[in-house]
């Protein structure tokens, strides 16, 4: 039962536009969701279409590899193995031990080149990748000279993208860093320079090139 002072004060006026938009901002399910980051989103799936991956990324419709490298770590791994049995008598020298013989975990796993993308993965993490039409440089990085502060990506000359697919631009570099918009990739010299080097140089500037390609073989 309503009483006097109820209806005396009538029908209750509808939320102003500027009272509904402060109730919706203070609505806790409402949060920024970031945005995943785009070298590391899987592609969109067509329903009913078969899944092919690369060691387990995987790929577009119509991508196909051109060109795939997998990494040696066995010299690294003998280095720490050893070093941890020089040092085996200190707790250090187990913890070398363990590093050396779980190597891959932590280091680059593969890298390929397809028709659309430069992708690279580490250890057990999501890989990363950039297209080839958003790469925007490719250097060398090379050890200081002597008495040098750091070691720093080696620029290249303007209009030198020719010398870039020579293999020998890539002779004594220690990484591959690929710059592009939204992010870079470094490629260790566990996967030979003068392979992976000339390769992305191609992918990149040559025009036609990943067309004229064929389809590498590499695992799924």
């Amino acid at each position: 039962m309503g009483t006097a002072r109820d209806e005396t004060r009538g029908p209750a006026k509808p939320p102003t536009m500027l009272e509904q938009r402060a109730m919706l901002d203070s609505d806790p399910g409402r949060g920024n969701d970031e945005l995943p980051e785009p070298s590391s989103r899987a592609p969109a799936l067509v329903p009913g279409q078969a899944l092919v991956t690369v060691c387990g990324v995987p790929l577009e419709d119509g991508e196909r590899v051109v060109f795939f490298a997998l990494p040696r770590h066995t010299r690294q791994k003998l280095v720490y193995v050893l070093l941890g049995v020089l040092l085996a008598p200190l707790v250090v020298g187990l913890a070398f031990i363990a590093y050396g013989l779980m190597y891959e975990r932590w280091n680059l796993r593969f890298v390929a080149i397809t028709n659309r993308r430069i992708v690279v993965q580490r250890g057990a993490r999501s890989a990363r990748w950039l297209r080839l039409e958003d790469v925007l440089e490719v250097r060398a990085r090379r050890e200081a000279p002597a008495g040098a502060i750091a070691t720093m990506a080696t620029p290249l000359p303007g209009g030198s993208s020719g010398e870039r697919t020579d293999p020998r631009h890539w002779a004594n570099a220690r990484a591959i860093v690929v710059h592009g918009r939204g992010g870079a990739l470094s490629i260790d010299e566990s996967v030979a320079p003068e392979l992976v080097g000339p390769a992305i140089a191609n992918a990149v500037w040559t025009e036609g090139y990943v067309e004229r390609m064929p389809t590498a073989h590499y695992p799924s």
